[in-house]
């Protein structure tokens, strides 16, 4: 990882490192003792002859809210790093600032961000099942300055508002925490990539308007088994049972069950109304002249085309999403008269060279719910109107993650892959032998994080810069 060696910088640098993370200790923040990385460090290669880290420390608990103990953030630091700028010394050697292999510490490490997951609705960042301690330590191990962001759990939108403002007390306080401005990464696990992908598309609302937060400010993203389609993100079988588990357990306790409002924190669907997932069948061949009824396609003008011109931003109008919205109910006269969800089958060819099989989706028809326990919520987003949504075209370079066996999200991984390659660099992995889990503490995983951000990393001096891995 890239590091700028400049004495100047770091003798400026050292006192400000030191007084700030005192004032966060005195505010309530802990440091934890020190922990061995997540892999095996042995077993990862060197790059510039320069070792990982095989510890990390832990600063846990930094407010970056007063509403709740959930907003804060855990800050994992390489250990050499923190013995050497933030007064956190290592018990077991003699004092020196050197590492181990006799190299300078830097001054400024990449700043990896990291949101759980949990179905908006559980999970923790202190949680190993949620993926949190093991990425963040792997990252830290490769010297980044990893952060794991906590957030209230439950309704929409506080999710996703404490996402942003603990990203928005990240970005105002980055270079006091020892981070590299310059080289900002975002990731998100499961529910975790729902929002970091949510937020990227929808920056202007999120990041942008209420912290003013520039859209350019991350070097790249990394979404791990994410679901990035409220409606359904999961491969459909002939009898759709994870999709309507997936909407009556996660999607309608946390965002309810207002149509307009799923599709509005939909990234797939806002990128690309087009996208679908499900199993090619014969009924859904002969029913292929309702694609066009069931999902309305973006008009993008020759000005705004990503071939001729990355825009930053896509006003979709009511001609788009919100009449795709209300075709989506009024179609569940025209399907099958049953207890299912969905009702009408559709077919509809992704691309010509796609190696996506599953080509089909049902008609969507959202369940309309009068029980006050499941609330159609008014966000602070502008509520369920959809007249007018800026998505953000202008996004960073994205690395997306699947487990091999991901419970049929990966398909979805695909499609947002291929949404996104319209508009930015984007690659799509599948890490073999693993599940929806085990992905956050994987070591091929790892290797595939670290292997994206050294890619992704901006380098003011190539000549005066070392890589870490």
């Amino acid at each position: 990882i890239l590091m700028t060696e400049t004495s100047q910088r770091e003798s400026s640098n050292l006192s400000s490192f030191s007084a700030f993370i005192s004032k966060l200790v005195s505010s309530g923040a802990t440091w934890g003792s020190k922990c061995p990385s997540t892999h095996d460090v042995d077993d990862v290669d060197d790059v510039d002859g320069i070792p990982p880290s095989p510890f990390v420390r832990t600063l846990s608990g930094v407010k970056y809210g007063d509403e709740s103990t959930k907003q804060s953030l855990d800050l994992y630091y390489p250990e050499d790093y923190a013995s050497r700028h933030l007064g956190v010394r290592d018990e077991t050697k003699d004092g020196t600032d050197k590492r181990d292999d006799g190299s300078e510490h830097p001054s400024q490490l990449p700043v990896f961000i990291h949101i759980h997951g949990g179905g908006w609705s559980r999970g923790d960042k202190n949680n190993r099942f949620y993926g949190v301690p093991s990425v963040c330590r792997t990252m830290a191990s490769a010297g980044c300055l990893s952060i794991a962001v906590g957030y209230r759990l439950g309704e929409y939108p506080r999710f996703v508002e404490d996402a942003c403002l603990g990203i928005r007390w990240i970005y105002d306080n980055v270079s006091k925490l020892g981070g590299d401005k310059q080289n900002m990464f975002l990731a998100g696990h499961s529910a975790g990539g729902h929002i970091a992908s949510l937020i990227m598309v929808r920056h202007e609302t999120f990041l942008q308007q209420p912290h003013s937060i520039p859209p350019d400010f991350l070097r790249g993203m990394i979404l791990l088994s994410g679901m990035y389609d409220l409606f359904e993100p999961m491969k459909k079988a002939p009898i759709d049972v994870k999709n309507k588990w997936y909407k009556l357990a996660y999607v309608w306790p946390a965002f309810g069950t207002d149509a307009q409002l799923l599709l509005k924190n939909s990234p797939l669907l806002l990128l690309d109304p087009d996208a679908k997932n499900g199993l090619e069948t014969d009924s859904s061949k002969r029913n292929s002249k309702l694609v066009d009824s069931v999902v309305g396609s973006p008009t993008l003008s020759k000005q705004n085309s990503p071939l001729l011109h990355k825009t930053k931003s896509i006003r979709r109008s009511r001609s788009s999403l919100k009449k795709m919205v209300g075709k989506i109910k009024e179609k569940g006269a025209v399907g099958k008269s049953n207890e299912d969800e969905t009702y009408g089958d559709c077919n509809v060819a992704i691309t010509d060279n796609s190696d996506i099989k599953h080509k089909e989706c049902k008609t969507r028809k959202v369940v309309e719910s009068d029980d006050g326990d499941v609330k159609n919520k008014n966000c602070s987003d502008g509520g369920n109107d959809i007249s007018s949504i800026a998505v953000n075209t202008a996004l960073p370079p994205t690395l997306i993650m699947n487990a091999s066996y991901d419970m049929g999200l990966e398909l979805n991984g695909e499609l947002m892959c291929k949404a996104m390659s319209k508009y930015t660099e984007v690659e799509h992995v599948r890490i073999p032998s693993t599940n929806h889990a085990s992905i956050s503490w994987n070591e091929d995983a790892a290797v595939a994080m670290k292997t994206f951000i050294k890619s992704k990393m901006f380098r003011l001096d190539e000549e005066e810069s070392s890589l870490k891995m």
